[in-house]
């Protein structure tokens, strides 16, 4: 046979030699041949060494476990971070929560009893404007509407000792209202938060907390989905809340001063001139 015709027939042999796959008589007619033929000699040999560098499947799956493991143990430490974040996130929002609760609480024990407050409301064309003064159980609050139109109306509740006056300013007439009425008005701080600790826990994961200065007041900015609050830190009580709703912006700004209030600020209105109301049909019948 040709010799170079016999190489070429051992080199096409020699991977399924070297995998041991060929028969008997087969492996004999190559190991002769590799005996004489130094050219079939050094290819054989360079065949078994790249073998001998390739990886098992036993090392590949070694290796591939090896990278699975360091890959699972970054993307643990990934997620470790990432619940120590959330978990510092909603400690932080819980316990500026309950702490602005544990100061409101203590602001309403110890200075409820005797401030001035003023409150304006702004709200799709109409302003509401509260001012209250109170001291132990006497007040004064006065409630002014005003809309873009020209309307305007003033309700006024009176209280001192027994004596209680409810007056509305309206269309250029006065009304005082006798007995039970819906004018009734109770001066309050409104309600700002609570140091009620599940609650708050289960609102934290739900508020964005940013911090915010007005007029040299240090404030927490607390922003639900449709409402931003903004909270005196010192006091905890609420000075501004803006409310988003589908059309248009309701804007509340509070203002509070405690301590302020004399007998003298608590002043009986004049009610000479107003018509006395003893239920609403008889004002319905005047405002028409």
């Amino acid at each position: 046979m040709n010799e170079k015709k016999e190489c070429k027939i051992v080199q096409d042999l020699l991977p399924n030699y070297i995998e041991k796959v060929t028969t008997e008589e087969t492996n004999n007619y190559i190991e002769k041949h590799l005996k004489s033929c130094s050219e079939c000699q050094e290819i054989y040999a360079s065949m078994t060494e790249n073998l001998s560098t390739k990886p098992t499947v036993e090392e590949k799956e070694v290796r591939y476990m090896k990278k699975f493991h360091k890959q699972l143990k970054v993307l643990k430490i990934i997620l470790l971070v990432i619940v120590l974040f959330f978990v510092f996130s909603i400690g932080r929002k819980t316990y500026i929560l309950c702490s602005l609760g544990a100061k409101w609480e203590k602001t309403e024990q110890q200075l409820s009893n005797n401030y001035f407050s003023r409150t304006l409301q702004y709200m799709d064309g109409i302003i509401i404007e509260t001012t209250s003064y109170l001291k132990e159980q006497d007040y004064i609050a006065t409630i002014n509407y005003m809309s873009t139109n020209g309307h305007k109306s003033k309700m006024t509740h009176y209280k001192k000792g027994e004596e209680e006056l409810y007056l509305l300013e309206t269309k250029d007439k006065k009304f005082q209202f006798e007995g039970e009425s819906f004018l009734r008005y109770h001066p309050g701080i409104s309600f700002n938060t609570t140091a009620y600790f599940i609650g708050n826990l289960q609102t934290a994961p739900f508020v964005k907390i940013e911090t915010l200065n007005i007029a040299d007041k240090e404030c927490y900015v607390i922003k639900y989905s449709n409402e931003d609050r903004i909270i005196d830190k010192e006091t905890g009580i609420e000075i501004k809340t803006i409310h988003y709703g589908y059309n248009d912006i309701t804007t509340i700004e509070n203002y509070y001063d405690f301590g302020v209030v004399k007998d003298s600020d608590i002043q009986r209105p004049d009610t000479t001139g107003y018509k006395v109301i003893r239920d609403s049909s008889e004002l319905q019948e005047y405002l028409h």
